[in-house]
């Protein structure tokens, strides 16, 4: 007992050390409990942010890493569109990845914006691609494929060095001794090309020329969203826009769809995104909430009246169609009308869609189709009656698809559904005001999309009926306009490619180019495209020849003049001290200087307006005048009307030939604030004796 009293004795000399030992097993201890604490935090909010719309995949979220995909199971074998990749198709020179056997990494696209980046790119391109995607030299790589789509098998289950496997950045392969089994490549049963004619609805005869070309890359079928545009009639005629294809227009669009043998599925809007008619006066009273017309009371009683009307005017026209696409996606407002009251929000929307899907089904012996949004935070028994009536497609336009449909979604869809659809996107997905999309971004989301429905298709008691590339021009019908068809023909060429052929590669250069009408014997196609450096193609396929090329080449001139005017404004109104908004409002300037800041600005004037031009001829082509006008107006006309406006006001500020002495009288504005105002002994008093403390906005007293 002694001997450990002196024991603790002399321990408790050294108290300083004692308690740095204490702080620093604290400081161990907090820092393993929050780890845990953040990797829980992230899992919820992983989950938080499925079922969200659009717009929230385009953020880039640095808390996560790129989704890892599994293999996908073997057992698709036997489905007629998958095969093994050839060797011929799978051939990649050794060269690019030298001898040692590794995975090439994706470098995902979700960089961030940057500091005075033009608005009509999605992001600044950075030239810092991942050592593993560079063939030794700093060559880049422009080979894509699919998660496991493209491995060859050899020496006992190794990955060959001829092999290269696509995954999303972030994933790590044991060194050179991974055992790995054949995977096939998936192709999807249907690949169906989407129409959204809501927003720069484009003349028929161009439609029909995008859908040869379509077919012609392999699409098997056409989603069209006819909204404003359609030939409404009877009490719907007041919604229809005022440049709404006719009947004969329509008539020869599903003739071409037929004699192309393009499936052609409807889509109309029942539920959410109904603004094109809840916004007139006389439907104004079926709104949800009274001042948002994008949804429709599902519990009003003329509310059927309205949707049964819109489907049978569509199918009207539609008398072949197997399917019709009902929408029910992004229903913002649900259930706060006065009828809806006391029912519970996912009654309400499953009520609506059966009814809506029973009299489609019942009436028209055709299978309707859903977004799948809505679904995807309910449980298997709150699905359970849309069992065996529906078909849902489930859509993620971002890159890493599985973050925003992991595997216990399809574990919940599985035991309601048999069938599903997909949705990709080609366009109109990254950014509402963009002029043109960039096809890496939208090509990684495609062959994720194939990799994700070859694992998980093994598990479903029916399978994939297809995926459906969609080309929003409109995010919706209020929005301005984002890519529109032609500007995108290269990436929608590009992704048909790649979901027709369950990859993307070298090997199908030719047929790309070919259908694109680029010179074949030009020695710039006999590479392939390298979408790290030229992820718009503007570079490879401006001297292509597809339907819309002239307004593909506006685009790149659009993006490079606009970043010059913006520069060149910035130069003249911030960084030089002659033409600000200081020397406009007071009329004060030097006439010199004026004349000297604006040196360039006839130079940029006339590029502006010869832009314009050049635009107004490419959309005629296409679109009609409406259509050309609202594009420019949007697009073109600010950078004219910033020109006009600061050669104005340098013309006001020149003829003024003499000035008052300094100093300027300040703003009334600032006045009101207290700011310029001259100090008296009376104001000064005041002040001095004034409260410290803010004003107590709970009283009357101040």
């Amino acid at each position: 007992m002694s001997c450990l009293f002196s024991y603790i004795t002399r321990v408790w000399r050294r108290k300083p050390a004692l308690l740095g030992l204490v702080v620093l097993v604290l400081i161990f201890l907090t820092c393993a409990y929050r780890t845990t604490d953040k990797e829980n935090t992230e899992s919820i909010y992983a989950e938080g942010l499925v079922g969200i719309h659009k717009k929230l995949q385009q953020v880039n979220d640095n808390n996560f890493e790129a989704v890892k995909f599994l293999p996908a199971v073997v057992g698709n074998a036997a489905r007629p569109n998958n095969f093994f990749q050839n060797p011929q198709q799978g051939k990649i020179h050794k060269a690019m990845y030298g001898e040692q056997h590794r995975q090439a990494k994706v470098v995902n696209s979700h960089q961030q914006f940057q500091a005075g980046g033009d608005e009509n790119l999605e992001y600044d391109r950075h030239d810092d691609m991942a050592p593993d995607m560079r063939a030794p030299g700093g060559q880049r790589v422009p080979i894509y494929y699919p998660q496991g789509q493209n491995q060859q098998v050899e020496n006992g289950g190794k990955i060959d060095s001829d092999s290269a496997q696509l995954r999303l950045s972030g994933q790590q392969m044991a060194q050179n001794e991974v055992e790995t089994t054949p995977t096939p490549l998936y192709i999807p049963p249907q690949r169906i090309v989407h129409l959204d004619l809501k927003g720069a609805p484009p003349s028929i005869q161009y439609i029909k020329k995008i859908l040869t070309l379509s077919q012609g890359l392999g699409a098997t079928g056409v989603l069209v969203e006819w909204e404003d545009m359609f030939p409404w009639s009877g009490r719907l005629s007041s919604v229809a826009a005022k440049n709404h294809y006719t009947h004969t227009e329509v008539e020869d669009l599903l003739k071409t769809c037929q004699e192309l043998g393009l499936e052609v599925i409807p889509l109309v809007q029942t539920f959410g995104h109904l603004e094109f008619i809840l916004k007139h006066e006389e439907f104004s009273y079926l709104r949800d909430v009274e001042e948002m017309p994008e949804s429709i009371c599902p519990c009003h009683n003329d509310t059927m009246g309205l949707v049964r009307e819109i489907v049978d005017q569509v199918m009207a026209v539609h008398k072949k169609a197997k399917y019709l696409h009902i929408g029910c996606d992004e229903v913002f407002h649900l259930g706060e009308c006065s009828q809806c009251l006391g029912n519970g929000r996912t009654s309400i929307f499953i009520d609506h869609v059966t009814r809506v899907a029973k009299y489609v089904n019942i009436t028209y012996k055709v299978t309707p189709i859903i977004w799948d949004d809505m679904l995807r935070n309910f449980i298997v028994e709150e699905m359970q009656p849309l069992a065996n009536l529906v078909e849902p497609m489930v859509w993620v336009y971002a890159e890493d698809v599985e973050r925003f449909v992991p595997s216990y979604t399809w574990d919940r869809y599985n035991q309601v559904f048999d069938y599903f659809w997909t949705a990709s996107a080609f366009k109109g997905a990254h950014g509402e005001t963009l002029v043109v999309p960039d096809v890496q971004r939208h090509l990684n989301n495609n062959l994720n999309w194939l990799a994700l429905m070859a694992q998980e298709e093994p598990r479903m008691r029916g399978g994939f009926r297809g995926i459906v590339l969609t080309g929003w021009q409109r995010y919706d019908h209020f929005a301005v306009l984002c890519e529109l068809l032609p500007a995108a023909i290269p990436s929608l060429a590009v992704n048909l490619v790649a979901t027709t052929n369950g990859f993307f590669n070298e090997t199908l250069g030719k047929p790309l180019f070919k259908a694109l009408g680029c010179v074949q014997h030009s020695g710039k196609y006999n590479s392939f495209v390298d979408l790290e450096s030229d992820n718009f193609l503007w570079d490879k396929l401006s001297w292509c020849f597809f339907p819309g090329t002239n307004f593909f080449k506006v685009t790149k001139n659009l993006v490079s003049t606009e970043i010059e005017v913006r520069d060149f404004l910035h130069k003249v109104e911030k960084k030089k001290g002659w033409l600000t908004e200081y020397n406009r409002r007071h009329n004060m300037s030097s006439p010199f200087r004026i004349d000297e800041g604006l040196e360039d600005w006839s130079r940029f004037q006339h590029e502006v307006v010869s832009l314009m031009r050049n635009a107004n001829t490419a959309l005629s082509e296409m679109f009609d005048h409406y259509t050309v006008s609202e594009w420019i107006e949007q697009k073109l006309y600010p950078m004219y009307s910033k020109l006009s406006h600061i050669r104005n006001e340098a013309d006001s500020l020149r003829r003024v030939k003499s000035w008052p002495s300094r100093p300027y009288e300040p703003l009334e504005a600032l006045k009101g604030l207290g700011i310029g105002v001259e100090q008296t002994p009376e104001s000064a008093a005041v002040k001095k004796v004034r409260p410290t403390r803010g004003p107590d906005y709970y009283s009357n007293k101040v």
